[in-house]
């Protein structure tokens, strides 16, 4: 049977190893941001957070699991961040992708952590289908906004789909060689460029649209 655990200094068990989870994520996006997936290690994560082996597998298998939760708290920070930018915005369509658009790319230069996951996830075996799942969930999203509320044909929504998904790994790409370098753009002239993209798909769509 398992150990029980009391509370602690008025804190529950849950409460600590919730906390001892945080410690280790947060532990392992450092590590991310300054070395790369390659360098998250389970010993370098523990030490980093100043844990035992023994608490890391309280909450993680392995480190693939820890990497995997990893991706998801950094996709979580990005869909927050984003959502409250088009909130923000107002009703819009494309003002709220644009924020959102602009929202995304200012937490990828904020953050080292953030941009180093965006870059390395889909390289890496482990990361690769939940980092295609969440860019999936993007181009959903951005179709939504792209069609607007008008009633739509299901193939003007089949058009509307695709032009998000081109749209979401284009952009996705164009935002990897800039973080790399070797796009020579100001952030802010990027997130205009491709906000026109955005205006350009939806002023199409709308105007092919079935009656």
């Amino acid at each position: 049977m398992p150990p029980v655990v009391r509370p602690y200094r008025g804190i529950s068990a849950d409460a600590r190893v919730a906390a001892r989870r945080e410690r280790l994520l947060e532990a392992g996006l450092d590590l991310l941001g300054e070395q790369g997936i390659a360098g998250v290690t389970m010993s370098g994560t523990c030490r980093r957070a100043r844990l035992t082996d023994r608490y890391f597998y309280e909450s993680f298998r392995n480190r693939d699991e820890l990497l995997l939760a990893m991706l998801a708290r950094s996709v979580e920070t990005v869909n927050a961040r984003i959502a409250a930018a088009a909130t923000t915005a107002g009703a819009d369509p494309q003002a709220r992708l644009r924020a959102a658009l602009a929202a995304g790319m200012e937490l990828l230069t904020d953050d080292p952590r953030q941009a180093r996951a965006f870059l390395e996830a889909s390289a890496d075996p482990s990361l690769r289908a939940p980092m295609t799942a969440a860019l999936g969930a993007y181009a959903r999203a951005v179709a939504h906004e792209l069609g607007g509320a008008r009633p739509r044909s299901a193939q003007d929504t089949t058009r509307l789909e695709l032009a998000a998904t081109i749209l979401v790994s284009g952009i996705a790409r164009v935002a990897e060689s800039w973080l790399q370098g070797t796009l020579d753009i100001p952030r802010d002239e990027l997130i205009d460029e491709c906000a026109h993209l955005y205006e350009a798909a939806a002023s199409s769509i709308n105007a092919r649209s079935s009656d």
